[in-house]
């Protein structure tokens, strides 16, 4: 009779087995097994076929999910847009009123929205009318902001000229200001969006100093000369004697930011 400790162990031999099998995988190619971990197979030299992470298959649900999301939007969209385009059809005549009342009484902004609503349809009353009010909107804006503004006047005549490439007043303005809004930026480059101070000039102020380490900037002003600017800076910094003192230099700076010569300074 087979005794507890034989049962044991072929129970044990069993497992070891089972567990052995489990770990095993076949060749995609020769169909030999081979260990899950093995990189290839030890037969064929065929790499192992990848695991697909848990990661890989949570983006490509999410991606899966997005897709459905968009075509079942998208289907939406296109569904009002249908439905707009065919009862602008039906009632054409009477939107076009009611866009023609809303601008009589300068309801630009609702008779624009109005507009745009049935643009989709590509009626060319409605696009001319968009043209329209586009323009009046943007003529209106400019109205509003000052010559000095260089890179909103721009911008606005920029719009204009893209609406009405054909129009010299609309070109003539977007070149104007196109040049004045660059020699803007030339100056204002030249000074830190911080404090205020001129680079080079405190270069200059610090080099001349007997202990560059304690200058401290308190304002800097300029004035805009056509071919140059006029820039003050006002500085604390020591002396010779070790006492904090109050300065300013004025200088004539060229437009790329050169310092031309030094006008006054104390």
């Amino acid at each position: 009779m087979l005794g507890y400790g034989w049962y044991k162990t072929a129970l044990q031999k069993l497992r070891v087995l089972r567990e052995v099998k489990m770990a095993l995988t076949k060749c995609k190619d020769c169909k030999t097994e081979m260990s899950k971990k093995a990189k290839s197979c030890p037969k064929c030299g065929a790499p192992a076929k990848k695991k697909t992470s848990f990661l890989t298959w949570l983006v490509l649900i999410l991606i899966g999910f997005g897709f459905v999301g968009y075509v079942v939007g998208n289907k939406d969209i296109q569904e009002k847009k249908s439905a707009e385009s065919k009862y602008f059809n039906a009632n054409k005549s009477v939107i076009i009123d009611g866009i023609g009342n809303s601008i009589e009484s300068g309801k630009h902004g609702e008779a624009l929205q109005a507009v745009e609503r049935y643009l989709h349809t590509g009626d060319l009353e409605i696009k001319a009318l968009h043209k329209k009010l586009k323009v009046e909107l943007i003529v209106s804006e400019l109205k509003a902001v000052p010559a000095s503004d260089f890179k909103k006047n721009k911008e606005l005549y920029g719009q204009l000229v893209e609406l009405n490439p054909g129009t010299e007043k609309y070109k003539e303005k977007l070149d104007f200001y196109s040049k004045k809004a660059a020699r803007q930026d030339l100056v204002e480059k030249q000074f830190s969006p911080w404090d205020g101070s001129h680079a080079k000039l405190e270069r200059l102020i610090k080099g001349a100093m007997n202990d560059p380490d304690s200058y401290e900037h308190d304002k800097t002003t300029y004035s805009d000369m056509g071919d140059h600017l006029v820039v003050k800076t006002v500085y604390r910094g020591k002396n010779g004697f070790g006492g904090m003192v109050r300065n300013f230099i004025t200088a004539k700076v060229g437009l790329g930011g050169q310092i031309i010569k030094v006008i006054d300074q104390t």
